[in-house]
């Protein structure tokens, strides 16, 4: 059947339509060298190919071949330019499904080598199947190409489509975050991160409280303190009061349903925290903190594994449809400021500030010996594709309750 396949591809429109699940693999020895002829020649030329084209490429390429090698090319050859024509939809039916059986077959191997114990092919059998790496039908393109529809395209950026932040302040500057969008915090040791978090989420008005089912993935502390907080900025009890107030809390959380939950993920893999937002299936994700995820890859400094990471989380919004949020930390520099940049990032240059649409530096004023706690915050939006507003909010957190506040 690959003589057909090879005789059918002469043919620039056929060749153009089914490329993308052609390679030579599909082909063996003389196959494969005259496959990549008409490969090479449909990108250079952009017409249909005859037989005698073809032969005479291969003469010039081979200028020194054997007697013998010109009879076994000669051959096989022949036997495609006697072969019949086949229907073009028939014949690309068949790519599609020798290209399936060679997919599965590379698979197959991957799997073997990990068996025998090779650590690198696991992170290529993950891409293998993730991404279907040899190749593609022309239909699974479809929904990359954006639509020309002008109305639909200021319905889907308008601030309608987003999750509102509910600090005042904050809103003024960039109103929320949408699916597919990759946002960023970062804080200066003790600004209340994750007190940030759950007030966003769960606080009044709210993420969850706009209709978003919620998910907080937690890899520093326990999710049971995150949890608790949560419930503190969902009620508005402070922290002595709980108990007392536990059964108001229990019926408020119980409403909520599935539309909130935090999941412990310390020592998750990226591939596992893909793995349990796809089982979840949330309209927004907080990470915190995203840094402690671990990436596959051999890299030469941290920041570049750090980007690396960063670009895997922003495909990873838009993968799993999802406003991704996550938390990492400010440098120690950062905590003398209350006006952060993107350079106040921990550990990363610019290659984490680099891949996401929104970032959001919180900072304070810096505790003076013997004086009282000033829980003034300041938000710095300093990266903003969403809105184009660099500007920063001045709030309050209420750390009795978890909850951010103008």
């Amino acid at each position: 059947m690959t003589k057909e396949l090879l005789r059918s591809c002469l043919k620039q429109d056929f060749y153009t339509t089914n490329k993308l699940k052609l390679s030579d693999d599909l082909f063996e020895s003389e196959q494969k060298e005259i496959f990549q002829i008409i490969r090479d020649s449909h990108e250079k030329y952009n017409k249909d190919l005859s037989f005698t084209e073809v032969k005479s490429l291969w003469i010039v390429n081979h200028p020194v071949a054997t007697h013998s090698e010109k009879e076994d090319f000669q051959t096989a050859l022949s036997h495609i330019e006697r072969s019949e024509d086949i229907n073009p939809e028939v014949a690309s039916d068949i790519i599609n499904e020798l290209w399936k059986q060679e997919w599965a077959r590379k698979g197959a191997e991957l799997f073997l080598r990990i068996s025998e114990g090779n650590t690198d092919a696991e992170q290529a059998l993950e891409e293998h199947l993730r991404k279907k790496e040899d190749g593609f039908s022309p239909d699974d393109f479809a929904e990359a190409f954006v639509t020309k529809d002008i109305a639909l395209l200021l319905e889907q950026a308008s601030d309608d489509h987003r999750f509102k932040f509910n600090i005042n302040s904050l809103r003024n500057i960039v109103c929320g975050v949408g699916k597919k969008e990759f946002g960023c915090i970062f804080a200066v040791p003790e600004a209340g991160k994750t007190a940030f978090v759950a007030s966003i989420c769960v606080g009044p008005e709210g993420f969850v409280h706009q209709g978003a089912k919620t998910l907080i993935l937690v890899n520093e502390e326990d999710g049971g303190r995150t949890m608790l907080r949560s419930a503190q900025a969902l009620c508005g009890v402070k922290r002595e009061k709980v108990r007392e107030n536990i059964l108001r809390i229990k019926t408020e959380f119980v409403d909520l349903g599935d539309r909130f939950e935090i999941a412990n993920v310390g020592g998750y893999d990226f591939n596992k925290i893909e793995a349990i937002i796809a089982s979840r299936k949330p309209d927004v994700v907080c990470i915190d903190q995203a840094d402690k995820v671990h990436i596959r890859g051999n890299y030469n400094a941290s920041h570049e594994k750090l980007r690396a990471l960063y670009t895997n989380f922003r495909e990873l919004a838009k993968r799993q449809d999802i406003a991704l949020l996550v938390v990492s930390q400010a440098s120690q520099e950062a905590q003398y400021k209350t006006k952060l940049t993107p350079f106040d990032m921990e550990n990363s240059k610019i290659g984490k500030a680099a891949e996401v649409d929104l970032l959001i530096g919180i900072s304070k004023h810096p505790k003076q010996e013997n004086e009282e706690p000033d829980y003034t915050r300041f938000l710095s939006v300093c990266k903003n594709k969403l809105s184009g507003i660099h500007s920063t909010a001045v709030c309050f957190l209420n750390h009795e309750i978890s909850r951010y506040e103008d």
